[in-house]
């Protein structure tokens, strides 16, 4: 009996219901699922049901990992991005103190009359 806490962050769920130690051979497969629940039809409206078999890895599915390295990439451009515009900042203002820095020590030149 499995139990869900919170409705899903997304629309496809996948939950585990079973595992199988050892490959599987190669050839045709048929689920049969002999109760559907009126659930799932009336209540719900879904019309199939599918059965996904996947394998298991470090890093998770697939999917994971691509949405992962997307975020991964997305901040390190905006961490450049920000890098980049403190740069011209500190730049901006390193170049107005020195200026100001040239202004002072200015003297007048004097006329020799």
């Amino acid at each position: 009996f499995k139990v869900w806490y919170r409705p899903p962050a997304s629309p496809n769920v996948r939950n585990l219901w079973g595992k199988m130690k050892g490959p599987l051979t190669p050839g045709k497969y048929r689920v049969m699922f002999t109760t559907n629940s009126p659930i799932f039809t009336d209540q719900w409206g879904i019309k199939e049901k599918r059965v996904v078999l996947t394998g298991k890895h470090s890093l998770g599915s697939k999917g994971a990992c691509k949405v992962l390295g997307g975020i991964a990439l997305a901040l390190g451009f905006m961490e450049c991005l920000a890098a980049g515009v403190f740069l011209v900042i500190t730049i901006k203002q390193w170049g107005q103190r020195n200026n100001v820095q040239r202004v002072a020590e200015w003297t007048p030149p004097v006329d020799k009359e």
